[in-house]
């Protein structure tokens, strides 16, 4: 893969630019439609950073206030955020045209390296169906959004080294930062950078001087990643642990798995089984054999078929590195791959395919080939349309995980709660039992497992089956927070009033933040007649949920509560914050109303009554209340 001579300037770019920004709109419109799957309220729907300007302030100062420290991605959900709140639309727009814009930048670096078949890369980059995760996923705008930061660093950096201004130097730094605090897989670009110059031959100790500050930032930012994803996300024990020869074994593995989901993308699954690892059987070997062999052979031939094929090698590799098992990150605990840890790492094995089409194929191949991926991959967009539809699709790819049957019944179950018909309902409801005794069929030894079936079997009514899983799930993991507020909840419905309190205190010391143990206790404490300890746990609650939703319901229950008790100013200041976030919620307005009206403030209870019912005009306690105001008055 040898270089060409540079493209004349004055070709016009628009045509290929416009044709480039339909073809992603045509190819990913299916994602427009879909809505949020998987770990999106974590990032999106209950992340609280995004409400106000103290939020977009925390998440650039705390790096554990949400689940990965990358403030560009989050700073650019805030934004959205603001703008149309939590349509699910406009975030997959967005998406959709920062995957576009990378396809665009690509094309522009590879003109600038005078690549033959540019633009069919950039085209193979944009319709290829392994890049639908990352696309049609909002929290995946981790990928989408730092490939536009590293491909304009690059053309920034390019262009410095044409007219050596030090304005070009630091934007190109800046860039370059920017795509670090979006995913530090990114860190890879200065060593990207080095190949692209030892390919052009044009690699001098300077260059490697010019850019350490980008290597001691790369580096930073990964180690901080690496701590966070260990210590905060929680990659570390005994699914985590394996040896060094093991980690090997992924590596191979993964880079033939990933080189072939390019070459023949089908089928693709949200989440692939995870391989059984033994270094003992020796065809395991293979894999890294093969790939040191490969990587060997393209250095010893470059004398005859170039250096370009090394770089590509090299840059796919090297980008991969991060999630090749070398370092724990969470998804390990169920698959060893995923189609988004290649979004940026396939252009070292895009490239070339479209130099080889432009080179040596018939003129239509590279359309043939770009038109046949689109189409898979529009296909591909509809598995995204809702979390159900996902882990449907993927129960179906992958049948033997017991992730993929935990999630989808509680996808199915989730459902259930949507639907009026009692007969449907609970039909989703026996089809999310299924599930989760298939989960526990295939990991009896995960304590989520044991929990979620305990779950299931307390929905049954089968308490005494409910206990014995969660005996077991707190056997395998005796601090588990969730498991130790099911069985709270478990003995506090069976009126077991010291086993219950006991299990709440221990579900709370178990875990720093836990809003929902905080909402049950004091719903338990209040019903036990404990109305201040139970005012202090539903504080709590407000103050630690993320979800607006969670917090408004325990704020209603205080001001409930506070009412109860005749603290009326208090009660009423709840309500006007409670109001004030969910003013279309009719019993609250009711309550409130009621709350005003024992104050004497009649007018304004009144007030109260009036804008309930006409939020519901049957409800009957709201007429009560403005007939007791008319009668004040």
């Amino acid at each position: 893969m040898t270089a060409a001579q540079p493209p004349n300037s004055k070709n016009p770019i628009w045509p290929g630019t416009l044709a480039l920004l339909a073809a992603v709109l045509l190819a990913y419109a299916p994602a427009l439609a879909a809505g949020w799957i998987w770990d999106d309220p974590d990032y999106v729907l209950n992340n609280p950073t995004l409400r106000n300007l103290s939020g977009l302030w925390t998440l650039w100062s705390d790096v554990r206030s949400l689940p990965q420290w990358y403030p560009m991605v989050h700073t650019s959900f805030w934004a959205e955020y603001q703008l149309w709140g939590l349509w699910p639309a406009g975030f997959h727009a967005t998406n959709i045209l920062l995957h576009a814009t990378a396809a665009i930048l690509l094309w522009r670096a590879l003109r600038l390296l005078a690549l033959p078949g540019a633009l069919a890369a950039a085209f193979f980059f944009a319709l290829h169906p392994v890049q639908v995760e990352s696309v049609a996923w909002v929290t995946e705008r981790k990928n989408v959004l730092s490939a536009v930061f590293y491909l304009a660093a690059f053309i920034t950096y390019w262009r410095w080294l044409q007219k050596r201004s030090i304005a070009l130097y630091l934007a190109a730094s800046a860039l370059f930062v920017a795509a670090l605090l979006s995913k530090s897989v990114t860190c890879s670009l200065p060593a990207a950078l080095l190949l692209v110059l030892w390919w052009k031959k044009r690699l001098q100790w300077r260059r490697v001087v010019e850019l350490l500050p980008w290597f001691a930032l790369g580096l930073a930012m990964a180690l901080l990643t690496a701590h966070l994803e260990k210590e905060h996300v929680g990659a570390a024990g005994a699914e985590w642990a394996l040896s060094m020869a093991q980690r090997v074994l992924v590596a191979g593995r993964a880079l033939w798995f990933y080189l072939g989901k390019l070459l023949w993308p089908w089928p693709l699954i949200f989440i692939y089984p995870r391989w059984t690892l033994n270094p003992a059987l020796w065809w395991q070997w293979l894999f890294p054999a093969l790939a040191v062999a490969a990587a060997a052979g393209l250095f010893l031939l470059r004398r005859h078929i170039g250096r370009g094929p090394v770089v590509a090698a090299c840059f796919f590799a090297g980008t991969l590195t991060p999630a090749l098992g070398f370092f724990n990150i969470f998804p390990m605990r169920y698959s060893y791959v995923a189609d988004h840890f290649q979004y940026l790492a396939c252009i070292g094995v895009l490239v070339p395919l479209a130099w080889l089409c432009a080179r040596f194929g018939p003129r239509w191949l590279a359309a043939a080939l770009a038109g046949a991926w689109a189409i898979l991959g529009f296909v591909q967009c509809f598995n995204y349309a809702d979390s159900l539809t996902l882990w449907r699709a993927t129960a179906a790819g992958n049948p033997d995980s017991w992730m993929v049957h935990v999630n989808l019944a509680a996808s199915l179950s989730e459902r259930a709660e949507q639907i009026a018909d009692p007969a449907r309902r609970e039909d989703f409801m026996r089809q999310a039992f299924d599930q989760y005794d298939q989960a526990r069929r295939l990991g009896p030894q995960i304590p989520e497992v044991q929990w979620n079936w305990a779950i299931a079997q307390s929905l049954q009514g089968r308490n005494a089956e409910a206990h014995a899983a969660l005996a077991e799930a707190l056997r395998l993991q005796p601090s588990f927070p969730e498991a130790l507020l099911t069985e709270a909840n478990l003995y506090a419905a069976e009126n077991k009033i010291e086993l219950a309190d006991a299990y709440y205190r221990q579900a709370l010391s178990a875990r720093a933040r836990f809003p929902i143990a905080h909402y049950n206790y004091a719903i338990f404490l209040e019903s036990r007649g404990e109305p201040d300890r139970a005012e202090q746990h539903y504080r709590a609650s407000i103050v630690q949920s993320p979800a607006p939703a969670a917090a408004a319901k325990a704020r209603y229950n205080l001001a409930n509560l506070l009412l109860k008790v005749r603290r009326l100013d208090d009660a009423i200041s709840q309500y006007e914050m409670l109001i004030e976030e969910r003013p279309d919620w009719p019993q609250a307005r009711v309550n409130y109303g009621a709350a005003l009206l024992q104050s004497g403030k009649i007018s304004l209870a009144a007030a109260q009554f009036t804008a309930a019912l006409r939020l519901n005009p049957n409800l009957e306690p709201a007429r009560r209340g403005l007939a007791a105001c008319e009668r004040l008055r």
